[in-house]
């Protein structure tokens, strides 16, 4: 979806991918830590997998 967009020209808020083995709370807690780092400006057109976003 995110190469289809950007070839035929097309923007998108931005992407995240998530594992389905995480539970709600660890998926939460991720989605925050990505949140409080990353503004909405800086997601547009960009694509975020979760599962960088753990406990480092």
């Amino acid at each position: 979806m995110h190469t289809t967009l950007l070839e035929r020209g097309e923007f998108h808020a931005g992407i995240i991918l998530v594992q389905q083995g995480y539970s709600v709370g660890e998926q939460m807690r991720r989605l925050l830590k990505l949140i409080a780092a990353k503004p909405a400006e800086n997601m547009q057109n960009q694509v975020e997998f979760l599962s960088s976003w753990g406990d480092s």
